[in-house]
């Protein structure tokens, strides 16, 4: 049956790895959660903030536990206008610039495929539009640096009661985004606590939006 068929793809594909911005807090910084991760079976994992240590300190660490780091996000300005990103704030096409250079850096390094493309928010006096073609001209340059090193950019709807007034707030506008910007190397990171809280309906959502 199609139940039956969605059920053995979605076995097939689905692996864990573990977020060391979330687990293992109680044991130290970033670099001793590196370990911990190995220690309770874990094979992969993924940092959404890196940039705390210098690279060659993170691939050390890396390579010492023998982890895959499956996935980094861009850099957030904590303080600043990019708190969550600048991918869609027009005006802050330099930032991103720069702050995207930066992942790459740390993503050869780590050896990791996948990162993940921050859109931010909507600034005040900016429209919908406005943050759209922004964002759809970021991650088409983005996806041709991407290309050149065999890595893939990946967007994520995050719901608007974690990130009030956040650009990518719907798995409609992702698919959308992502067919505007059409390249092979932007795809869609499916969070289910995310997808639960902006539409519900798990199961069958993610049997929809599963490649």
């Amino acid at each position: 049956s199609k139940r039956k068929r969605c059920e053995k793809k979605m076995i097939r594909r689905f692996k864990f790895c573990a977020n060391l911005d979330f687990l293992f807090l109680e044991h130290g910084d970033l670099l001793e959660r590196y370990c911990k991760a190995q220690k309770f079976g874990f094979s992969g994992v993924e940092t959404a903030n890196p940039y705390c240590f210098p690279p060659e300190k993170l691939a050390s660490a890396q390579t010492t536990c023998g982890l895959n780091q499956v996935m980094i996000n861009t850099p957030r300005d904590e303080k600043g206008e990019g708190q969550y990103g600048d991918a869609c704030v027009p005006g802050r096409e330099k930032q991103f610039k720069y702050g995207f250079e930066q992942s790459l850096v740390y993503a050869v390094s780590l050896r990791s495929s996948f990162i993940h493309i921050m859109s931010g928010c909507i600034p005040p006096g900016s429209s919908e539009q406005e943050c759209h073609k922004t964002y759809v001209s970021n991650l088409r340059a983005a996806a041709t640096a991407l290309s050149k090193l065999g890595m893939h950019g990946l967007i994520e709807p995050i719901n608007t009661y974690s990130i009030p007034n956040y650009y990518m707030n719907c798995y409609d506008k992702a698919i959308s985004v992502i067919n505007a910007v059409g390249s092979q190397n932007i795809g869609l990171l499916l969070d289910v606590f995310h997808l639960q809280t902006i539409q519900g309906n798990v199961t069958r959502s993610i049997a929809k939006y599963l490649p």
